[in-house]
């Protein structure tokens, strides 16, 4: 006589007598499986297309930027810059406007703080890399996307 091991005496006592519920269970477990691989499937799909979307917005932003600060910059005068950037700087998402000279070096930037108000950057806080040079990177614990357009 055959003596039944542990394994086989769990399953026993767990797993359903009549055949409607262990369609039952075989049906919940293929729902499951079939959700956890969707899953798999969709997220990198969803966030690839979340990213390239920021990004377009990004690219849209900073050709608004270039073409609105480009009459200041013919001139060289930072003010002028400064209030034709405010309201972009103003948009919801934009943490920061960086405006930089044919040469590369920063005029000025306009920065986003936590209540909502824009600022003007303080010559430290300037980048010392132009957007140019990176696509993406870490602010506090956001990924933010950067962008960059020649005025």
């Amino acid at each position: 006589m055959n003596k039944p091991t542990a394994l086989q005496a769990v399953l026993r006592n767990w797993l359903p007598r009549r055949l409607r519920h262990q369609m039952l269970l075989i049906t919940l477990a293929l729902t499951v499986v079939a959700i956890l691989v969707l899953n798999a499937v969709s997220r990198p799909r969803f966030e690839h297309s979340v990213v390239s979307q920021s990004q377009q917005w990004a690219d849209a932003v900073a050709r608004s930027a270039a073409a609105m600060a480009a009459p200041a910059l013919q001139v060289k005068d930072a003010r002028q810059a400064e209030a034709s950037l405010l309201a972009l700087a103003s948009l919801p998402g934009v943490l920061r406007l960086a405006l930089f000279d044919a040469e590369g070096q920063p005029v000025l930037a306009l920065q986003t703080q936590p209540d909502g108000r824009v600022t003007v950057a303080s010559d430290a806080a300037l980048p010392l890399q132009t957007a140019r040079q990176r696509q993406s990177v870490l602010v506090g614990a956001q990924e933010t996307v950067h962008s960059w357009s020649p005025a």
